[in-house]
């Protein structure tokens, strides 16, 4: 044992209050190391002097003449700037205050008074960005989001982030860029995009009938706000329908209740889109199942499920929805202010009068059509799935559905909610381990330097 543990076991063995291990312990050590053995001897007469003390009353004013001695002794004999510590710790400190002082001792120096707070703010810096980055991360992994930028108005769709597709815009009209010949000024057809933005009976660059200009009265026997809601275009719900179905059928009759469904399915206007069968196998006690996919009208979609219910035995049954009509409308706007921005750049090019005019307007021309193309791809996509619902549907012979255990579940998920929040500390430890590999190097140089003084 080092002397260090031996000096806090010297205490207990004088007042016999260790094990025979450590009392050996400490008997062989104090045999051979010097020191330990002259602490020995000195703790054990002061020991025997406190035992032959002689009881007494203590003054009542002794507790506060102590102190008083002691303050004014403080208060006269300042300490030296720079004066080393004792090596030896004191007597009874224990291992964590023993490290303390020998490692961090020098924040106490008086010329380094600064450095625990700065460590301080530092590191709470450093938990604060980690943080940051992390949940950063997190928000990004959950909501997927792309890396371009909404328009503030519905007319400028999406756009992509700056910096990004610069090229090939292109100027605005009347300004002349990419015309070597062509002046500074206005040009008329500047002047007449320009009226038609602020005109009301223009919406989008096309012209809506009947629809009065600034300052003209509206037409007898109509309203106001009549006439504006006429021009816009009345959408229908755009609804989309999915629907799941679990079945117990008699044994052997998955196939039979497969086929039934697949009519059902047919004879309501729609059609299968995907089956499969597993047969059953007695040998390896394996049930029979089969699983359909159905795309059935959504008007049709009820009553098909009540005529599949009559196949067998309802296990389990499920409907979600989900309203994709804003998402249809916002589409259809863009596609056609897309369409307007198509008819002008067509205008634009048979205006241009220079090679590097007709290029540039052709390179936008391209851009505007695959915009248009991609959204009304989109479109279709919402206009079929709202029409057509999925119908899923599961067969499964008697006996094959055992209820899941309640319990199971709850600690599998308890497990899993455990994994995950260890996940997160190390992922968050591995992001702040570089910051705290730096600071513990710039910590290290007044360390080294102060530990260098002491020595010489």
């Amino acid at each position: 044992m080092r002397c260090d543990d031996i000096i806090e076991l010297l205490s207990c063995y004088i007042d016999g209050e260790v094990s025979p291990v450590e009392r050996m312990a400490v008997e062989e050590h104090v045999r051979e190391c010097e020191s330990c053995r002259k602490l020995l001897g000195e703790m054990a007469s002061i020991r025997k002097a406190f035992s032959e003390l002689v009881d007494a009353d203590v003054p009542p004013d002794l507790h506060e003449g102590i102190m008083m001695v002691i303050r004014r002794a403080q208060n006269s004999v300042p300490s030296p700037a720079g004066c080393g510590r004792s090596e030896v710790p004191p007597v009874g400190a224990g291992a964590g205050q023993r490290f303390w002082e020998r490692w961090f001792g020098w924040v106490k120096h008086p010329r380094l008074s600064w450095a625990m707070p700065a460590l301080a703010g530092a590191l709470v810096m450093l938990i604060l960005l980690g943080s940051f980055g992390v949940i950063r991360d997190l928000v990004t992994q959950r909501t997927g989001l792309p890396e371009y930028q909404v328009g503030e108005s519905l007319g400028k769709g999406v756009t992509p982030a700056p910096g990004a597709g610069d090229a090939g815009k292109l100027p605005p009209p009347g300004t002349g860029g990419g015309d070597e010949s062509g002046g500074s000024g206005t040009s008329e057809s500047g002047l007449t995009a320009d009226r038609a933005k602020r005109s009301p009976s223009t919406v989008m660059g096309v012209t809506q009938p009947g629809v009065p200009e600034p300052g003209e009265a509206p037409p007898a026997g109509t309203k106001g706000e009549d006439v504006y809601s006429a021009a816009m275009p009345v959408i229908q719900r755009k609804i989309i329908r999915n629907a799941r179905m679990t079945i117990s059928v008699s044994r052997g009759g998955v196939r039979n209740a497969l086929d039934g469904a697949s009519r059902i399915i047919e004879g309501a206007g729609g059609y299968v889109e995907t089956s499969s069968l597993v047969t059953g196998d007695p040998a390896t006690k394996r049930n029979a199942s089969a699983y359909l996919v159905g795309r059935v009208p959504a008007e049709n979609l009820t009553k098909t499920m009540q005529d599949i219910r009559t196949l067998g035995i309802l296990i389990d049954q499920s409907e979600s929805s989900q309203d994709v009509t804003e998402k249809y409308i916002d589409l259809s706007a863009r596609v056609r202010v897309k369409e307007a921005q198509e008819a002008r750049l067509i205008q634009i090019m048979g205006e241009a009068k220079t090679v590097g005019e007709l290029l540039q307007v052709d390179a936008e021309l391209w851009q505007v059509r695959a915009d248009i193309e991609s959204m009304k791809g989109q479109l279709n996509y919402l206009e079929r799935a709202s029409a057509l619902s999925t119908l899923s549907v599961s067969f499964v012979e008697e006996g094959a559905i055992v209820v899941p255990d309640q319990w199971a579940s709850f600690w599998k998920a308890v497990w899993g909610a455990f994994v995950a929040s260890w996940k997160g500390i190390f992922v968050f430890g591995a992001k702040i381990f570089p910051w705290v590999t730096v600071l513990a190097l710039i910590a290290a140089v007044p360390v080294a330097v102060l530990r260098s003084r002491r020595r010489s």
